[in-house]
């Protein structure tokens, strides 16, 4: 079960990179594998510019029509999804959306949504899997309630990246790549189940994109820096405080 607002442009993304899923274009089982572990080196730029070309000529994708690149046929609706990016025309959406869908293609397509569901059942929000246990008839004495306890909200995340980092969030929010801000987007999408738009606000108007980039950019430090893991471990032991 998927929440719109704060997986849907995930699952959209996932769905619209699968073609380039293949070994030609270095980004085959293994090869994803190793950068889910930490082990990938960063594509170089010819094969970054090899995978975008491939992306958008795919015939049977209806990528090119979600990112303006030809008309759309009657019987496709793309602005469902382009409206989780956020306010503004069309053709701003659609840009928005390249560039979010296009990020991935650069550091190597190992984002799996359907890790992040908990319980295996439900990506969304507090609020989504409070409704998701009452629709799928889940009590709390059964054994499933253990794998569907609610997620952790926003303001603790804050607060415990705040007490580790040792600087504000008012102040933290404003460092452009700061390992503090790209922590709390990264748990505020897979621990709070936010919306990257949602993290965006809060983070003072931050496009979904660069959200998204910074939360990646996270993953990826976290596989390789141990310190920086110990610290994400301190900041989690936090939350569950």
């Amino acid at each position: 079960m998927v929440e719109p607002q704060s997986w849907g442009l995930a699952v959209s993304r996932y769905i619209h990179l699968n073609p380039l899923r293949i070994q030609s274009l270095g980004l085959g089982k293994q090869h994803r594998s190793a950068d889910r572990q930490g082990f990938g080196a960063p594509p170089k730029p010819e094969i970054v510019k090899e995978r975008v070309k491939a992306l958008r000529a795919y015939r049977w994708s209806s990528y090119r029509s979600y990112i303006g690149r030809e008309k759309k046929p009657e019987w496709l609706t793309c602005l469902k999804v382009l409206e989780l990016g956020g306010k503004g025309t069309l053709a701003q959406r659609q840009e928005a959306y390249r560039r979010y869908v296009e990020e991935a293609v650069r550091e190597g397509l190992a984002d799996r949504p359907w890790e992040e569901a908990i319980g295996g059942l439900v990506l969304g929000s507090r609020e989504f899997l409070a409704k998701a246990r009452r629709g799928l008839g889940i009590g709390r004495e059964q054994p499933q309630s253990r794998d569907l306890q609610p997620r952790p909200e926003w303001r603790e995340v804050i607060k415990a990246v705040e007490s580790v980092r040792g600087i504000s969030w008012e102040e933290l929010r404003r460092r452009r790549g700061d390992w503090g801000r790209d922590l709390a987007w990264y748990l505020g999408q897979r621990e709070c189940g936010l919306a990257l738009r949602e993290l965006g606000e809060l983070s003072g108007g931050v496009d979904y994109a660069t959200v998204s980039a910074g939360a990646r950019r996270m993953e990826r430090r976290l596989a390789n820096d141990k310190a920086l893991a110990q610290k994400a471990k301190q900041v989690e032991n936090e939350i569950e405080r």
